[in-house]
């Protein structure tokens, strides 16, 4: 009942909205009302002929269902289940799927006893379905009862139908029964045959709680079916249509603006069929524009929201909160939501929320994937229109009001519970929902993208303050997890909703702009985005610390100069404000540039002055950071007492918790113990970090203690056993979920590989380290780790064995030397004296003068070498994160110039051949010996000293 008006001029009108089925309406009634009442309609029953028809069924894809369907319908198959249920939402197939696999079963002679098939009707627009009392007697007839032998009476109907099947079962002939659009498993309990011989095979939108029936659920085509079958519908209807085949990018568009739903696809074929001059891109340009896409696709009486509109329909009448929810669900198009999200969508508990949801699953029109409810994208478009329409809207309010208070509520829903996990993450003792660490990044990573989805249609709420929290509480996780895109996609909009809001966080918005463009490999970008930080800051300390920023992103761009003078108008500022820390700050980062351009006699100074800062400001994570750099600073001007400054770096960076800091140092101090011939105090340093790491219990901190252990191992040669660190690092990044260390650590182990000669293994890990990069959206890094392994060029490799060891020349002296001793002994001819020490002198005397002339350039020559190369500048901060050192360790194992060897030696070969054959045998004897053992000592001396760096991969 409407009321309209006001007043005198007030009207009462009766109103009936979704209605279905008969409807009486009358002004007074005085006696008996007789209504007759049009019968329930007769079920159509039609035999399946197979595949041989005159006009067969277009039929395309599906060939795993066909074959899951046809592997239940198989008589001499074993299978525990005689019913099959094909399960989904309108328009998605069922029917043509059952009739198609049902039509080959029939083909193939499987059914001898017969195969009907059923339209039932449940979803009618006129709410009239078949019930199973009226499909009794069409079966019979379709079984070959005559005419005159079916009862009139229902009950006998059935008896004489289930004496029939029986009859066929003891016969052996198989009977196939397809019951097609079953709203309700009433309708079709009585129908099924009990005998396990007989099949029968149902189509629904609902979820049907039927015995021994095993569910086949439908989804949307993928991708190359529905390509395809787009293709074949239209050259079905003109073998010529010469649009097939042309401009691949508008087909692709429109099969995804279809959402693949077969039926959404045939109507768009039949479009395109009837209209020869319509092209794929103009149909996709009609559908992206219009408001609805479930309306356009109509075609004579075939309509996509048709489909819809029996199942909306019905829901508004058995489920109006369903309904309702359905309608809010639309709102944040694209996004799945958890049943928490949802239920706050809806403005009520989860508890309350669950039961609708499950309502929603069971017609088929949502969907639950990893914990988070979804809708078709033309499901959403439908009741999208619905909502906007206001058949959802309460009392009171329009659908614009209703939608964007259910919007607001998610919204702020995701900022509170992204802010808890954030602290949790952070704090040591979790907040609100969480109760550990592992929960709070479980949840970032299941709500990953329906949180930017949120964080995209914020911009239309005007709550700027709501979207920009939450964005700066999925920051931190992003850029930990290096999902290098989202982060960008998230900061861009965090800039955004700033815009309207303080200073500090418009600041701070366009810093992490320009950190996620450098992690992206975007540093010019970043410099742009930096450049706005110091536009919009003030000249206080945040002034001071964007600036800082434009010289570290100038410094990325590998800008120098740029950078440089950035950094020392940054020093003078903090000298001129008496603000000691951004005196610090700068001279910190004005080093790593100097440093990055060779000037290492400027730089040391910088670094000396940012240590001492730092010290009186009493920042221990930012002094054990410097002080690894003022000892890699020392060390490449030839000072080895920086060896001491990276010890010390190592143990104020652990003092601080600074474990990237202490990981730094660690692997640079490592490093240069192995190369200043300390091979075992540098693996046992690397083991200690690694027993310290373990001992904290953070993954990724253990995976790059054993990225360390890994790299020393290489340097002192002990291959197997780095190859064996570098798996552990893989093995405990994957275990932890970190994907970006588990990528970084597959590239480590190919380039150790590759060093080996192993290049065909190689390959192996790098290209899952590429196809991790590049699910994380990290094209920077993929691309570098597409890239072939490092292998050391001529310059930079070791010697080998042979040229180290002096060549041809030295092995044939080497032999004649042997040779001379032994004849010697045998023949005691004294003139071999001669011939034996000219070999010796041949040997020793260029042996000597190359270990001399390495050990005179000293570990200098290979320090200032390795400082000097012309490297990136993010690998100048920090060299020891990247693979440093080239040496497959070879010829470095033995160490230095070994004395005892060769003196035991020569003195053994002195005593055995004195007592075989005297004096002179003796020693000539000790001769050979000790010539060719100093031989190989001097050339091993001077190979390990000339080790050098080779240049690190950006």
């Amino acid at each position: 009942m409407v009321e309209e008006g006001t007043g005198r001029a007030r009207t009462i009108r009766n109103q009936a909205r979704d209605v279905y089925g008969t409807l009486v309406q009358v002004g007074e009634l005085h006696g008996d009302l007789h209504v007759h009442v049009a019968p329930d309609p007769t079920g159509v029953v039609v035999p399946l002929v197979g595949l041989d028809q005159a006009t067969p069924e277009f039929f395309v894809g599906r060939d795993r269902e066909v074959a899951e369907l046809l592997a239940v319908l198989a008589p001499d198959q074993a299978v525990p289940e005689a019913l099959i249920v094909c399960a989904g939402m309108g328009g998605i197939g069922k029917t043509a799927l059952a009739r198609h696999a049902c039509d080959t079963a029939v083909q193939r002679g499987w059914f001898t006893g017969g195969a009907l098939m059923v339209d039932l009707r449940g979803y009618a627009p006129d709410g009239h379905v078949v019930a199973a009392a009226r499909v009794f007697g069409p079966l019979l007839r379709g079984l070959g009862v005559a005419q005159e032998k079916i009862p009139g009476d229902i009950g006998e109907q059935a008896a004489v139908y289930h004496q029939i099947l029986d009859t066929l079962a003891r016969e052996g002939k198989p009977v196939l029964l397809v019951l097609d659009n079953v709203s309700a498993g009433a309708q079709v309990r009585d129908l099924l045959p009990r005998q396990k011989v007989h099949r029968a095979v149902l189509t629904t939108r609902e979820t049907l709680a039927l015995p021994g029936a095993r569910p086949l659920e439908l989804d949307v085509f993928p991708a190359p079916e529905a390509l395809d079958m787009l293709g074949r519908a239209l050259l079905r209807a003109d073998p010529e249509d010469s649009r097939v085949g042309r401009d691949a990018e508008a087909v692709d568009r429109l099969v995804d603006l279809c959402g693949r739903l077969p039926l959404a696809l045939e109507i768009t074929a039949a479009l395109l069929a009837e209209d020869p001059d319509l092209s794929f891109a103009d149909l996709a340009d009609e559908l992206d524009q219009a408001a609805s896409k479930a309306t356009v696709l109509r075609h004579g009486d075939r309509a996509v929201a048709a489909a819809f509109d029996l199942s909306w329909r019905r829901l508004q009448s058995r489920a109006p909160t369903a309904a309702r929810l359905l309608g809010l669900l639309s709102l944040p198009a694209g996004i799945g939501l958890s049943t928490d999200a949802a239920a706050a969508l809806a403005g009520v508990e989860p508890a309350t929320a669950r039961p609708d949801l499950r309502r929603l699953r069971h017609v088929h029109l949502l969907s639950l994937t990893d914990g988070h409810w979804r809708m078709h994208d033309l499901v959403n478009a439908y009741v999208r229109d619905r909502f906007d329409t206001g058949q959802l809207a309460r009392p009171g309010e329009s659908a614009e009001e209703t939608g964007l208070a259910a919007l607001r509520r998610l919204l702020e829903f995701y900022a509170r519970t992204a802010a808890d996990a954030d602290t949790s993450l952070t704090e040591d003792s979790p907040v609100g929902r969480f109760r550990d660490r592992e929960g709070a990044v479980a949840w970032f990573e299941r709500e990953r993208l329906s949180l930017i989805g949120a964080i995209e249609f914020g911009g239309t709420l005007s709550r700027p303050r709501l979207r920009y929290d939450l964005a700066d509480a999925l920051c931190p996780f992003l850029a930990r997890r290096h999902y290098v895109s989202d982060r960008i996609t998230v900061a861009r909009h965090r800039v955004d909703a700033a815009a309207r809001l303080s200073t500090d966080r418009r600041v701070l918005a366009h810093r992490h702009l320009g950190w996620a463009l450098k992690e992206a490999g975007l540093f010019d970008e970043a410099v742009a985005a930096h450049r706005k930080a110091v536009e919009v800051s003030d000249p206080g300390q945040t002034g001071d610390d964007a600036l800082n920023e434009l010289g570290l992103a100038l410094r990325n761009a590998l800008r120098y100069e740029e950078a440089i003078e950035v950094f020392r108008q940054l020093v003078d500022r903090g000298r001129a404000t008496g603000r000691r820390r951004t005196m610090a700050m700068a001279r910190s980062n004005l080093a790593s540039v100097l440093s990055a351009t060779a000037r290492h006699e400027e730089a040391l100074t910088e670094r000396q002055a940012a240590v001492e800062l730092w010290r009186e400001l009493g920042h221990k994570a930012e002094l054990g950071a410097q002080l690894n750099g003022l000892g890699m600073a020392l060390l490449a001007l030839g000072r080895l007492e920086g060896v001491g400054r990276l010890r010390e770096a190592v143990v104020t960076s652990a003092e601080a918790g600074d474990r990237n800091a202490e990981s730094t140092a660690q692997e640079n101090y490592c490093m240069v113990l192995a190369h200043t011939g300390q091979p075992r105090l540098a693996i046992a340093e690397a083991r200690r970090s690694l027993a310290r790491f373990r001992a904290v219990g953070e993954p990724h901190w253990i995976s790059e203690a054993h990225l360390v252990l890994g790299r020393t191992l290489t340097q002192t040669g002990k291959l197997a056993a780095a190859f064996r660190a570098y798996q552990q690092a893989i093995d405990t990044s994957r275990a932890a979920g970190d994907r970006f260390a588990e990528g970084e650590s597959l590239i480590v182990l190919s380039d150790a590989l590759s060093s080996a000669g192993r290049r065909s293994e190689a390959q192996v890990p790098r290209a899952r380290a590429v196809e991790i990069f590049r699910e994380l959206g990290d094209p920077f890094r993929g691309g570098l780790a597409e890239g072939p392994p490092h292998t050391p060029s001529p310059a930079e490799s070791p010697p080998t064995l042979h040229s180290a060891h002096g060549g041809p020349g030295c092995c044939l002296f080497g032999l004649l030397a042997v040779g001379t001793g032994g004849y010697f002994t045998v023949r005691e001819v004294g003139w071999w004296w001669l011939l034996a020490g000219l070999s010796a002198l041949l040997l020793l005397v260029p042996a000597a003068s190359s270990a001399l002339r390495a050990l005179q350039e000293g570990p200098r020559a290979w320090l200032q070498q390795a400082m000097t190369s012309p490297i990136p500048p993010e690998v100048a901060q920090s060299p020891a994160r990247y693979p440093a050192f080239t040496s497959d360790g070879a010829h470095a194992r033995a160490g230095g110039m070994s004395c005892l060897p060769v003196l035991l030696a020569t003195a053994l070969s002195w005593y055995f051949g004195e007592r075989w054959r005297g004096p002179e045998a003796g020693a000539a004897t000790a001769l050979a010996a000790f010539t060719v053992l100093a031989t190989v000592q001097l050339r091993l001396l001077a190979h390990r000293v000339r080790t050098t760096r080779r240049p690190p991969r950006p």
